[in-house]
């Protein structure tokens, strides 16, 4: 794929960047512009909109979103005002472009149905980038699809053809507002109003520009390489969705480290425009618990190791594991063994020692030593660290397996390391009580 240059042309500037007044521009990528809106302050949020609908589709949580994060929304290629010429484009790599002419450095990111594939796609192609992931009900590359919808989708190729743009919107209505199991009529007037403008509005846009470009999809496609999937993610999908939408989120399910899912009851395919509230808040919840714990890997060095030193596990914890000041001088004599802090803002709340590359003992990348400070515990910072970690870990070439002992009474450990993707293997590999865990980033 041609590397993307983008360039961010400002159409409005406003000092205080209001829901109701937000940054407006666009961003010129190869073969195309997206067409962007931002507003509010704090960490940031990138949304991405249904193949149905346009940047309009968030605009139940813009209003909430904007009072707690940076948010950006932009309409997909080909999508509302952005436009694409006939030549090769990814959508993920759209979405870094956006990152880099918009200053991003990292981002959560929110997909619903098509935007959360695309999601999905760029938090495997750049995992650096990503703190958090919302999945609405998305679709997953690679995933088999059983051609339920083939039939509605050649009608829907009919009348987009046929010019009627009306019909067009009301199938998709029928098919992914209603679901499988629910009459159309019997939805509320008003959501399916919502529905039906965006929708239509889709089909307006796409004769409006014209060929689309040559989408390029992601290969290895995202459904072989889940287990490389390292946000933190939170899938929301309606029980009256579709059935392969329902077998994509079981997937997901089975196979993503760290996934909470949350099913809604008699919803269908657009959660957050059919279960506004119930979306917010839950969306909202996750974020803010992530961003209250976030967690940073740094350095030792002259300037900090006696604190890493002084870091002190409860004392029950203390016979569990050794001591940081044995952990470092053990790295001194063990090449692969590589000590870190552990930061929550600029405060040291713990201490790690893993493998940087293979322990020529064992063959595996291992995480030798994982503590949070006894002042700490309890805030979340056992998970986000152990998350840091393990992002950190699978950006090491090679590494495809990360490997974690702990002692067989330390059940707080072992249910730490479940929750991030570990699952355990049995005894481990040395004289001892110690259990073995592993985390696969390989299917």
């Amino acid at each position: 794929m041609e590397q993307q240059h983008a360039r961010a042309e400002m159409i409005t500037t406003m000092n205080t960047h209001s829901p109701s007044q937000p940054e407006t521009g666009y961003i010129d990528v190869t073969g195309g512009r997206l067409y962007y809106e931002a507003a509010g302050s704090g960490p940031t949020l990138v949304l991405l909109h249904a193949g149905i609908a346009d940047l309009r589709l968030w605009e139940p949580q813009w209003q909430d979103f904007c009072s707690h994060y940076h948010v950006v929304r932009y309409d997909l290629r080909g999508y509302g005002r952005s436009t694409s010429e006939p030549l090769p484009y990814a959508n993920e790599e759209d979405l870094h472009a956006l990152f880099q002419a918009l200053g991003i450095a990292r981002a959560h990111l929110l997909g619903a149905s098509f935007g959360g594939r695309v999601a999905i796609d760029f938090a495997l192609q750049y995992p650096a980038l990503v703190d958090g992931l919302v999945l609405l009900a998305p679709a997953l590359g690679g995933y088999p699809l059983s051609g339920a919808l083939d039939a509605a989708d050649a009608a829907i190729e009919a009348a987009f053809a046929a010019g009627d743009f009306v019909r067009a919107a009301e199938i998709d209505l029928e098919v992914w507002l209603a679901g499988p199991r629910r009459n159309l009529a019997d939805l509320p007037a008003a959501l399916r109003a919502t529905a039906h403008t965006l929708a239509e509005g889709v089909y307006q846009a796409a004769a409006a520009h014209g060929a689309p470009g040559q989408l390029q999809r992601l290969e290895p496609p995202a459904m072989r390489r889940l287990e490389r999937l390292l946000a933190p993610t939170l899938l929301l999908v309606g029980a009256e969705d579709q059935p392969d939408m329902l077998a994509i989120a079981g997937t997901l399910e089975a196979r993503v480290g760290e996934l909470q899912r949350i099913t809604l009851p008699d919803t269908g395919h657009l959660p957050n425009l059919e279960r506004p509230l119930e979306t917010t808040a839950a969306v909202l919840a996750f974020l803010q618990r992530l961003d209250a714990s976030a967690v940073e890997l740094r350095p030792l060095t002259a300037d900090n190791w006696e604190a890493a030193v002084n870091l002190r596990v409860a004392d029950d914890q203390s016979a569990l594991l050794e001591s940081n000041a044995v952990s470092i001088a053990e790295s001194r004599f063990h090449p692969w063994m590589l000590p870190l802090a552990l930061y929550h803002e600029e405060e040291m709340v713990g201490f790690t020692m893993f493998s940087q590359y293979p322990d020529p003992r064992e063959g595996h990348h291992w995480v030798h030593r994982f503590m949070i400070d006894r002042r700490h515990q309890g805030r979340g910072f056992g998970r986000a660290g152990m998350r840091a970690v393990v992002q950190y870990m699978a950006a090491i070439p090679g590494c495809d397996e990360i490997w974690i002992g702990y002692d067989r009474d330390n059940r707080a450990a072992a249910r730490l390391y479940r929750a991030v993707g570990f699952r355990e293997t049995g005894p481990a590999p040395w004289e001892g009580r110690d259990l073995a865990a592993v985390r696969k980033l390989t299917a």
